[in-house]
């Protein structure tokens, strides 16, 4: 005869992801859609300002770069999201702090940040294109593909107020470093505004 215990086997041997949503992420993302249609998952506002200023930096840089809109999207997001994670790396809205805490203080040419490798593959702007869109969401751009989208008016003015912003000791605004930094440039990141 033994004596000895052992924990009971499972009966099952299904993984599944432990979630935090009680099962109601569902009707939340139909709530959202019946508030603002195509909202989907935009939580916050520098999700909208990332991929508008984009747009606009993308109008403003046109004939001296091929970037596409998206890339300069993913740039901007990561220099932000990176930005954010070194103030505070247990943020929870910041992605790519994996990548961050692997590539350490070594990256942050826009050739480097924008790029999947170095940032993360599922980007907010991907999840805000559909909002932006005049049809069904925030009437922020027209056209169906991110990277053909034209700014609204209100778009111009999402985009102004995000890229107009003082930055540096010379209260010059964010729109000329960030210029300067999809160029080719080097971006100062002792200089903060609110990207």
């Amino acid at each position: 005869m033994s004596d000895y215990w052992f924990a009971a086997r499972a009966t099952s041997t299904e993984l599944r992801r432990i979630s935090l949503d009680f099962g109601l992420r569902r009707t939340v993302r139909q709530l959202q859609e019946l508030i603002v249609p195509e909202l989907g998952r935009v939580w916050f506002v520098r999700q909208l300002s990332w991929p508008v200023a984009a747009l606009a930096l993308r109008e403003s840089l046109r004939g001296r770069t091929n970037a596409r809109a998206s890339t300069i999207s993913h740039g901007l997001e990561a220099l932000g999201c990176r930005l954010e994670w070194q103030t505070e790396p247990d943020g929870d809205r910041i992605l790519g702090k994996r990548a961050f805490g692997r590539d350490g203080n070594d990256f942050w040419t826009f050739h480097e940040l924008h790029s999947a490798r170095h940032y993360v593959r599922n980007t907010h702007r991907q999840a805000a294109t559909r909002a932006l869109r005049d049809e069904g969401g925030l009437g922020l751009a027209t056209g169906s593909r991110f990277d053909r989208l034209e700014l609204t008016r209100v778009g111009e003015e999402l985009a102004d107020a995000f890229l107009e912003q003082p930055v540096g000791r010379g209260r010059g605004t964010l729109r000329a470093p960030l210029e300067a930094w999809i160029l080719g440039g080097a971006i100062d990141v002792t200089v903060r505004a609110r990207v």
